[in-house]
């Protein structure tokens, strides 16, 4: 889960993440599981 208002497009979070295309490049909160 990706918090936007902190979110400096880093690239980190696709790096590190196991599922593939499970990262967008644009917003889309109303597709995100918030915890």
């Amino acid at each position: 889960w990706i918090d936007f208002s902190s979110c400096i497009d880093c690239g980190i979070c696709v790096e590190v993440c196991p599922v593939e295309k499970a990262i967008i490049p644009e917003e889309r909160p109303d597709l995100q599981k918030t915890p």
